[in-house]
C-alpha cells in the first residue's frame, strides 16, 4: 500500500501529520527523536492508545525503516524529503 502525506519534523520534537489529498482530515500531532542518523517517529501519541510508531535511517534526502500500528505485524516505509 502507497500513500501520500506531509510530515512535518519541528525542532522542539514534535510533529504535524496531513495528508495532501484530504487536506484537515487526517491531521495528526506526534513526536520524534533523532540519535545518529536513526529516526524514531510516534505519530498520535497523545490522542490515542495505538498509535503509529516509525523507526528508521537516514540516507542523504530518504528515510526507509519500519513501522506499526498496536499489535500488528512490522511493515516497511520509505519518505523522501521534498
Amino acid at each position: 500500500t502507497t500513500w501520500h502525506a506531509d510530515v512535518t519534523f519541528n525542532a522542539d520534537g514534535t510533529t504535524i501529520y496531513d495528508e495532501p489529498d484530504n487536506p484537515g482530515v487526517y491531521t495528526t500531532y506526534g513526536t520524534w527523536t533523532l540519535n545518529g542518523n536513526t529516526l524514531s517517529y510516534d505519530m498520535n501519541s497523545s490522542t490515542s492508545s495505538s498509535s503509529y510508531q516509525f523507526t528508521g535511517t537516514l540516507l542523504e534526502n530518504t528515510m526507509s525503516g519500519t513501522f506499526t500500528f498496536g499489535n500488528q505485524p512490522l511493515k516497511n516505509w520509505t519518505a523522501i524529503k521534498n
